[in-house]
């Protein structure tokens, strides 16, 4: 034990010696040489590495074009789907129906209203109870929904006038 410490001790008051006709380097400069040695080795290997790479870019963009193409096309066809020609004989989209706020509604208005609903749009159906705090906060919500997405038909529906246990709720209907 005292001879590894007295020669830790040497190493480090006078550096690591190197035996004869060895130069000391440091990492960068090991880092550089062994990038040359590389570069040295690879040089007729790069040259397929490069047709891969010029190969698969060009693929690459074919396929980009491809999909693009494809894109347009269905943006086409979804677009003259439910077109309609005002009296000038342009045509434009038909609007969608727009809704804004939450309606309450009973068993029966709930059911004519979703199934006389636009097929186009989303309706939300929110089954809730008064004394329920986690049916206020989700009503908070839902009508600030209404506000951003008027396209969203958003309907509540009183779970004591269905004999629904509030245990269950909050519950949200989506058709």
């Amino acid at each position: 034990r005292q001879r590894n410490d007295a020669q830790l001790l040497h190493r480090a008051t006078h550096g690591a010696q190197l035996p004869p006709g060895q130069v000391a380097l440091s990492a960068a400069a090991v880092e550089q040489r062994r990038k040359q040695e590389q570069t040295s080795d690879d040089d007729g290997e790069r040259s397929s590495s490069d047709d891969d790479h010029d190969a698969r870019d060009q693929y690459r963009k074919q396929r980009l074009r491809e999909l693009m193409e494809q894109q347009q096309q269905q943006q086409q066809a979804s677009s003259s789907i439910g077109s309609v020609s005002n009296h000038r004989g342009n045509v434009k989209q038909e609007e969608l129906p727009m809704y804004g706020e939450i309606r309450e509604v009973t068993g029966e208005e709930y059911a004519k209203s979703v199934d006389d609903a636009d097929p186009r749009t989303f309706v939300v159906v929110h089954l809730y109870h008064d004394s329920v705090p986690d049916c206020a906060v989700l009503n908070r919500h839902l009508e600030r929904l209404a506000r951003n997405m008027p396209q969203v038909q958003i309907l509540r529906l009183s779970s004591s006038s269905q004999g629904i246990d509030p245990i269950v709720l909050p519950d949200l209907l989506i058709h």
